[in-house]
C-alpha cells in the first residue's frame, strides 16, 4: 500500500475512531432545531468541536455562519466542505421544537454531523501533510425559505442583504477565497446506504402580490365594489392557463396561497393577499414564467377594475454541478463501499441556495441515504446513522483529499474545466432585493 492510500486510509479510521461522538452530535442537533438566521445554539456546538480541533474558527457569519480552514503543507485550492445550520418548520414533527414548531425534517442535523466528522478525520490523521491547498469547513445558515416577515425585519434593520444564508455569505466575501464547493444531503425514503449522484434542483423567485379594490355592501351594493378577490382568483386561473406554454423541459412549477380573501362575508373585499412561488430548472425559464405570472395579474386587475402591487423576493438559482466533480466523489465514494453504493436516480428535490453556488464556482451536491419519510414531513427520520452520519463524512473527506494531493492535479482540472454561470457582480444584480 502507497503513502497516500495509507493517509486516506487514516482518515476512515480517525472518523470511526469517535463513531459515537459524530452521531450523538448528529442526533443532538436533530432534537434542538433551530431555523434559518437564529441558529445560535448549532452554531456554537459547531465552532466549539471545531476549535477542540485546534482550528481557528471564525463565527457569526452572516448572523451564524462558521467557518474554519484546515491548511495543506503548499499552497494550492481551497475545497470547501458544506453544511447547513437550519431546520425547517414541521409542528407537527415529533421532535419539533413545541415553542418554535422548527423540525430537522430535511436532514440538515446528518449534514452537520458529517461535516464535523470529515474536519475530525482530516485533522486528527494529519492528511494537511500531503494537501497542496486547503479545506475549508463551512456551517452556513437559512437555506430553508421560510419565515419571510422575520428576514424581511432583518432587511430592513440592515442586519442583512439578501434573505437566504449562501447568497448573503457570497455578497459579504466569504466564498471568494474558496475554488471547489462539495456538499451532501438526505434523500428521502432511502434508508440503506446509497449516494446518489448527478442531482438536479430548480430555482424559483417568490412573489407576494396585494389586490387592492374597493369595499361595498356585498348585499345591499355590490355594484359600488371592486371585488380584490375576484381579481385574485382571475390572477390564478391566467397562470393556469398558461401552463400548456410551459416547457417539459424547464420543470417550470407555479404554485400561489391565498394568505388573506377579505375581512368580512358581507362586504366586498377590497384588500387580498396572495403569495406564490414561481420554479424552473433555468434562469431564462424563471425569468420568462415571472413574465406570464406578472401579466396573468395585472391583466386579472384591469378585468375587475382592481389595482395591484407585486413584489419580488429573489429565491435561488437552478443546480448546476460540475460532472468532472462528481466523477472524482463517485471514485472516492466507490472505493470506500463498492460501487452498488452508487446510484443515479433522478430526484429533485425542490429548491437549494446550493444552486447558487453552482453558478459561481464548481460545486456538487450529493444525495445520500439513511433516512425515511419524505422530505418536510412529520415521518421524515434517520433510521441508519452510518448512512446519515458516518457514510457521508468518509465521503467528503476522502473526496477533499483526492483533489488536494498529487499537487492538486484533480483539483486544478476541476477549475479549469469549469464555465461559470454568471459572474459574482452579475449574480448578486440577480439575488439582491
Amino acid at each position: 500500500m502507497d503513502h497516500i492510500s495509507t493517509v486516506k486510509n487514516a482518515v476512515c479510521h480517525e472518523i470511526d475512531q469517535i463513531r459515537d461522538q459524530i452521531c450523538s452530535i448528529g442526533d443532538d442537533i436533530f432534537s434542538h432545531p433551530e431555523t434559518g438566521f437564529r441558529e445560535t445554539r448549532t452554531a456554537d456546538l459547531v465552532a466549539a468541536f471545531l476549535r477542540d480541533l485546534g482550528l481557528e474558527v471564525r463565527t457569526g457569519l452572516a448572523m451564524t455562519g462558521v467557518k474554519a480552514t484546515i491548511r495543506g503543507s503548499k499552497p494550492g485550492p481551497n475545497v470547501a466542505i458544506i453544511a447547513e445550520l437550519d431546520s425547517v418548520l414541521c409542528l407537527a414533527h415529533p421532535k419539533a421544537n413545541v415553542s418554535t414548531g422548527a423540525a430537522h425534517a430535511c436532514g440538515h442535523n446528518s449534514q452537520l454531523a458529517s461535516l464535523l466528522g470529515a474536519a475530525a478525520g482530516l485533522v486528527r490523521s494529519g492528511a494537511a501533510e500531503q494537501m497542496c491547498g486547503s479545506i475549508t469547513i463551512f456551517a452556513v445558515p437559512a437555506e430553508e425559505c421560510i419565515e419571510f416577515d422575520y428576514r424581511r425585519r432583518l432587511m430592513k434593520d440592515d442586519v442583512i442583504t439578501i434573505p437566504s444564508g449562501k447568497p448573503e455569505l457570497v455578497r459579504l466575501g466569504e466564498f471568494d477565497d474558496i475554488d471547489i464547493a462539495l456538499m451532501t444531503h438526505s434523500a428521502p425514503n432511502h434508508p440503506n446506504l446509497c449516494f446518489n449522484v448527478g442531482n438536479t434542483s430548480l430555482g424559483f423567485v417568490t412573489k407576494t402580490i396585494r389586490f387592492i379594490g374597493k369595499s361595498s355592501h356585498a348585499g345591499a351594493a355590490p355594484f359600488d365594489g371592486v371585488n380584490a378577490l375576484n381579481a385574485a382568483m382571475l390572477a390564478m386561473m391566467g397562470m393556469h392557463v398558461n401552463r400548456e406554454t410551459f416547457r417539459d423541459k424547464d420543470q417550470v412549477r407555479v404554485h400561489p396561497i391565498i394568505l388573506s380573501g377579505g375581512e368580512v362575508i358581507n362586504t366586498v373585499p377590497d384588500d387580498v393577499r396572495m403569495e406564490l412561488m414561481v420554479r424552473a430548472a433555468t434562469i431564462p425559464a424563471m425569468q420568462e414564467t415571472c413574465k406570464k405570472v406578472d401579466r396573468s395579474i395585472e391583466g386579472a386587475c384591469i378585468t375587475v377594475g382592481a389595482q395591484c402591487e407585486i413584489s419580488n423576493l429573489p429565491g435561488y438559482l437552478p443546480l448546476m454541478e460540475s460532472s468532472e466533480l462528481n466523477g472524482i466523489f463517485e471514485r472516492c465514494t466507490a472505493e470506500l463501499f463498492g460501487e452498488q453504493a452508487i446510484i443515479h436516480e433522478e430526484l429533485s428535490f425542490g429548491s437549494t441556495d446550493m444552486g447558487d453556488i453552482s453558478q459561481l464556482l464548481p460545486s456538487i451536491h450529493v444525495m445520500h441515504g439513511g433516512f425515511s419519510g419524505s422530505l418536510h414531513r412529520a415521518d421524515f427520520e434517520v433510521v441508519d446513522p452510518n448512512a446519515a452520519y458516518i457514510a457521508p463524512a468518509k465521503a467528503l473527506a476522502r473526496t477533499a483529499l483526492e483533489l488536494l494531493i498529487n499537487d492538486a492535479a484533480e483539483g486544478k482540472r476541476v477549475i479549469e474545466s469549469f464555465t461559470p454561470g454568471l459572474t459574482k457582480e452579475e449574480y448578486l444584480k440577480i439575488v439582491t432585493p
